[in-house]
């Protein structure tokens, strides 16, 4: 099985700039997946639509705090990394509905694995 790293937001050029940048770049946004599975989810989700700067900061403190406490962990799996990010997004439809994507993308492959 050959994996990819995959980036939960994206595309890049659009998720290049603040605190959007700081989280598509963060380890907690991104999983290593097989590349049958990461060529799905890019054909079935184009791109995630990049919350308000106001969005994307709390969602970075809010990252690095329940990291910090202990309450999510850097090496959960593909499934709960996609979920944590559709909770601090839920607000946006755009944003909500294209991880969710993601994330019945990836169960429907099984995939429960970084």
């Amino acid at each position: 099985m050959k994996l990819n790293t995959h980036h939960i937001l994206y595309c890049r050029k659009n998720w290049s700039k603040g605190y959007a940048a700081r989280l598509r770049q963060h380890p907690y946004a991104k999983i290593e997946i097989d590349k049958n599975v990461h060529d799905a989810i890019h054909h079935f989700v184009f791109n995630v639509p990049v919350p308000s700067e106001d969005d994307c900061r709390l969602a970075y403190e809010v990252l690095n705090a329940e990291l910090a406490l202990g309450l999510i962990h850097i090496d959960d799996s593909a499934e709960d990394k996609i979920l944590f990010f559709l909770c601090q997004f839920v607000f946006n439809k755009e944003t909500r509905d294209a991880l969710n994507r993601q994330l019945l993308t990836v169960r429907g492959y099984g995939y429960m694995f970084t």
